[in-house]
């Protein structure tokens, strides 16, 4: 994915996520040259050269890898690294399979404490 099309890839996730059952509170912030998208203030998915990154629960995250869709998307010892998991772009085309994980990915996301911010 290049960053000319970030936007559009954002405009495409807000639009998914307003029609999930779920109150999704989405933010977006640009992010070591790509955007990083927000739920109720907790990170959840990434925008990037590697393409688009959900953050997913550790059996979810496997799954995807196992069945040839996915990729980890960042080294386990990078920060986030293990959490995230990168799709194949024929995924994120098809909008009910990626409504379905961007959903997991969102009630997921929600369901961990906030950070606490650092005071500086």
């Amino acid at each position: 994915m290049q960053p000319e099309d970030y936007k559009t890839a954002q405009h495409y996730i807000e639009n998914l996520a307003a029609q999930l059952p779920l109150e999704a509170d989405l933010r977006a912030r640009p992010m070591f040259g790509g955007v990083c998208m927000y739920t109720k203030d907790r990170a959840f998915l990434t925008l990037s050269s590697h393409g688009v990154a959900l953050k997913l629960p550790k059996d979810e995250h496997a799954k995807v890898i196992e069945q040839g869709r996915g990729e980890a998307g960042y080294p386990l010892e990078a920060p986030g690294g293990g959490q995230y998991v990168v799709l194949p772009s024929a995924l994120v085309d098809d909008e009910g399979a990626f409504r379905v994980w961007l959903e997991k990915s969102i009630r997921h996301t929600q369901s961990l404490p906030l950070k606490k911010r650092k005071s500086g």
